[in-house]
């Protein structure tokens, strides 16, 4: 199919939708409270299907994300707010299905730039359990909050990159990415990219995690990530 008498060039309808929207729908799910999974009479009442069971808003997303894969919907990484993006078991399952994302992270949210060594603990005297936690080990350093770490950062290690043309102006972003050592569990998580950036034109912060490869550019998370956030 392709379109006539338009405006636009004459190329396949999908191409056209592919460049000039960032987002469509094309999966949905019911979620419900586990007040509500439980509640069978208002289940009835509001015509709940029986198979529907209580899942987590981040359970259903991932479902969702499996289908996309499982149905040939092309992709390149799958993009998360905050709400999803700091649930590590999620981030980890999308990882290990070979898959990529961007995914928003609290500013609160805790790294380490260098991997602390971890053990069990000796006992420290002759009174007590016996550990049997894996720890990171006494002396090495505390983890640091990405708002902190972004305060550290010398002015050489940020990046001045253009992202596109917008209507108004050229758009523009200021960005550092670094491999980190998320906190999981109170341990170090899997190496990945720590994402820190100030677009032109917002003064706010935005800090976000990536599983893309190490040798992934600086150019490619300006653009990718500001992709992220547009609807």
């Amino acid at each position: 199919m392709r379109v006539s008498e338009s405006p636009w060039d004459e190329r396949p309808v999908i191409d056209q939708i592919r460049e000039r929207c960032d987002r469509t729908l094309i999966d949905e799910a019911i979620y419900l409270p586990e007040s509500w999974a439980e509640d069978w009479k208002r289940r009835e009442k509001c015509g709940v299907p029986e198979d529907v069971v209580f899942k987590t808003k981040a359970e259903l997303a991932l479902e969702m994300i499996l289908r996309a894969r499982d149905n040939n919907v092309p992709f390149g990484w799958i993009g998360m707010d905050s709400f999803y993006g700091e649930q590590p078991w999620l981030r980890n399952e999308i990882d290990s299905k070979g898959m990529t994302y961007i995914a928003d992270i609290p500013v609160n949210t805790r790294v380490w730039l260098n991997k602390p060594e971890t053990g069990i603990p000796e006992r420290k005297g002759d009174r007590g359990r016996i550990p049997t936690k894996e720890k990171v080990l006494e002396g090495e350093p505390d983890p640091i909050e990405v708002r902190k770490l972004k305060d550290q950062l010398d002015a050489e290690q940020w990046n001045h990159i253009f992202v596109r043309d917008t209507e108004r102006k050229e758009l523009w972003s200021n960005i550092v990415c670094i491999r980190v050592y998320p906190v999981v569990d109170e341990l170090p998580g899997d190496e990945i990219w720590l994402i820190i950036r100030i677009d032109g034109g917002d003064e706010s912060v935005k800090y976000q995690f990536s599983n893309a490869p190490p040798d992934t550019g600086v150019e490619r998370f300006a653009r990718d990530c500001h992709v992220a956030d547009t609807g």
